[in-house]
């Protein structure tokens, strides 16, 4: 195991414990200013969330590994389209289900499940209300956010740009050499794009298509496109650099 290696893994251990133990001792001002009856209310809210989530039924995964399938197949682009609005309708439709809901049974929750000693009725029931909302307008984000490494993200203020890749860290894999850096590249394009290096960013993003469509992938596309080639990482890289200087 390589040094850097074995940094990465006791640098996230501790940044994890460091989390949790934050998050317990912060329990006790949380119950001080709030109040137990409004701090339950929001483990009431982490409930619901919870079981919301299992109305996804792997929709979000489904679409990431379609999407990376059909995205090396210029012919699909019509069908990539046509999937991502299916699903983009079918996440909507729930969400407005999941809040009409919640909100059409806050007042059943406030009286029948809930049994407050201080809070009033009626706050109880206008934050189920303000739940219930928060809930449609949150669970289609697994929708926008799930995805294998490919898609690039952006943040676009008045004065500042910020452009990342849209996964998570993923630190279990960290020294590893095999996860997908397609997503940071193509966020690097559009960076390129913003600062008006129109040509510099088209080379980039052909480059990364030419790379993926010729079979050459990481890992986790390589089992979704028959024939492909899973590379590491770095293998990736060179043959995307070598693809910008062609």
């Amino acid at each position: 195991m390589s040094v850097s290696l074995k940094r990465n893994i006791v640098a996230n251990f501790i940044g994890n414990s460091w989390a949790t133990v934050m998050s317990l001792a912060f329990i006790p001002l949380y119950i001080h200013f709030m109040g137990i009856e409004a701090y339950g209310l929001v483990g009431f809210f982490l409930v619901l969330q919870a079981t919301f989530c299992l109305l996804d039924m792997g929709l979000s995964a489904t679409l990431s590994r379609e999407m990376a399938r059909l995205s090396v197949q210029p012919e699909k682009a019509q069908e990539m389209r046509n999937l991502a609005r299916t699903l983009e309708i079918i996440y909507w439709a729930i969400a407005v289900v999941i809040g009409v809901v919640v909100i059409t049974f806050a007042s059943t929750i406030t009286h029948r499940w809930l049994h407050a000693g201080q809070l009033a009725t009626g706050t109880i029931e206008q934050a189920i209300v303000l739940m219930g909302l928060a809930l449609s307008l949150q669970w289609p984000f697994s929708l926008y956010s799930g995805g294998l490494g490919v898609a690039p993200g952006v943040n676009i203020g008045d004065e500042v740009a910020i452009f990342e890749p849209t996964h998570g860290s993923a630190p279990k894999y960290a020294g590893k050499d095999m996860v997908n850096p397609t997503s940071f590249l193509l966020s690097g394009a559009m960076m390129l794009k913003y600062m008006e290096l129109e040509k510099a960013s088209i080379l980039v993003e052909q480059a990364v298509k030419g790379t993926i469509g010729r079979g050459i992938v990481t890992y986790d596309l390589a089992r979704q496109i028959d024939g492909a080639v899973p590379v590491k990482c770095s293998v990736f890289g060179q043959e995307v650099a070598k693809r910008v200087g062609e």
